[in-house]
């Protein structure tokens, strides 16, 4: 698990590298709109899971990378790779 951590003052962080296989951890409060930005040669969806392990639907189709916590706690995120040759992507989590 690699934890994601927020710069002091800001509620962006990120990650640039292989994502195949890795589990991003984040500490969030309830209420929070978690939103990740991907930038990669081929897709990469992301897998939201709240504390408990329930996988996250996106707010809405005009966002589809972004997601409402329900619960305080570590929330995780993987990625569906649509090509594992292409594993590379710069990876952005905000949570405001």
């Amino acid at each position: 698990t690699t934890p994601v951590q927020f710069v002091k003052g800001s509620y962006c962080g990120s990650f640039d590298g292989n994502v195949v296989g890795r589990k991003f951890a984040l500490q969030l409060n309830a209420g929070q709109l978690l939103s990740i930005e991907v930038n990669a040669s081929k897709d990469i969806y992301p897998v939201v899971k709240d504390p408990k392990g329930k996988t996250l639907v996106a707010v809405d189709e005009s966002n589809p990378y972004a997601y409402n916590t329900t619960k305080k706690g570590k929330y995780t995120v993987s990625f569906d790779v649509e090509d594992e040759s292409y594993p590379y992507a710069e990876i952005k989590f905000c949570a405001p």
